[in-house]
């Protein structure tokens, strides 16, 4: 199959990917786990990051930290150990950028989230004061 073709089938809500350092504008000094939630109008994908842990400015704010969703090894085979899901702030990403690394191998395509958890994290975020109205109807519906 074509590689483009193949990257946009992949390139949707509940796909999980592993991008290299230097995938994302953040100051990341390692690979990192992505899951889409969404994409934009101007073609940018909406993702949240997958930590192995919650940061400790997240656990002080009760806000932030209802915001993360456990997953474990046993449910994705892709994980070494626990991790979570950092709900609590949408990053953006253009669509093509993550098409480009999957034709380079810079991004990695690992898994798809369990259509159960994805009901469930729409919920929580539809839910949450953190995400403007905007944030909810374009990435969250």
């Amino acid at each position: 199959m074509d590689k483009k073709l193949l990257g946009n089938l992949l390139i949707k809500r509940g796909e999980i990917f592993i991008g290299e350092k230097g995938t994302f504008d953040e100051n990341i000094s390692h690979s990192k786990f992505f899951v889409i939630m969404g994409e934009d109008e101007d073609s940018y994908i909406g993702f949240f990051f997958i930590n192995s842990e919650v940061h400790k400015y997240i656990q002080t704010r009760p806000e932030l930290y209802s915001l993360q969703y456990p997953l474990s090894p046993e449910k994705y085979s892709f994980l070494s150990h626990d991790s979570v899901i950092g709900c609590e702030s949408i990053k953006r990403l253009k669509k093509q950028s993550v098409l480009d690394g999957l034709e380079q191998g810079s991004i990695v395509h690992k898994g798809t989230l369990l259509s159960s958890d994805i009901d469930v994290i729409i919920n929580m975020v539809s839910k949450s004061k953190v995400f403007t109205k905007h944030e909810k109807d374009t990435y969250f519906k």
